[in-house]
Parts: C-alpha cells; sequence; structure tokens
C-alpha cells in the first residue's frame, strides 16, 4: 500500500538516498535526524528524478526502523 500510494502522502514523509536507502531497504536500522514527530513514516527515494515511496519506517529515539517484511527486502549495495 505505501508503494501504491504513498505518492499522494504530504506528511509523516521522509526521503534518503544513497547508502542510506540501501541500508534501509535491506532491513537495516540507521541512526537518522529528522524534525518531526516519532512514528511511522514513508520513506521516500530519489529515483531517475522522480521521488518513489520505497516503504515504511518507525522513527523512535533518533533511529529509522525498517519495517519492510523479511521477504521483500533487498540487498542493493554495489559490492
Amino acid at each position: 500500500a505505501a508503494q501504491r500510494f504513498g505518492g499522494l502522502a504530504t506528511k509523516n514523509v521522509i526521503s534518503i538516498d544513497g547508502e542510506v536507502a540501501a541500508r534501509f531497504v535491506d532491513g537495516t536500522d540507521q541512526e537518522l535526524a529528522w524534525d518531526g514527530d516519532w512514528g511511522y513514516l514513508l520513506v521516500t527515494h530519489n529515483l531517475a528524478g522522480e521521488v518513489v515511496p520505497i516503504g515504511v519506517g518507525l522513527y523512535l529515539y533518533g533511529e529509522l526502523r525498517s519495517v519492510i517484511p523479511k521477504g521483500s527486502r533487498r540487498d542493493l549495495s554495489p559490492d
């Protein structure tokens, strides 16, 4: 649902790029600054000049926790 309807979201959206996005989709929790409230966020990424939703994360105590299901996680590292 997040990927299908996420483009319509205007609140609780965080955009991440590069290595941060790669770690997010492989399920890694990471410290990240965000000036909004704690809770669930729609996570987006700039892909080919277009902002696209890549999933949902839980932001608590300065940490973005990936809630992408294990079966949907991907390793996007360049290795």
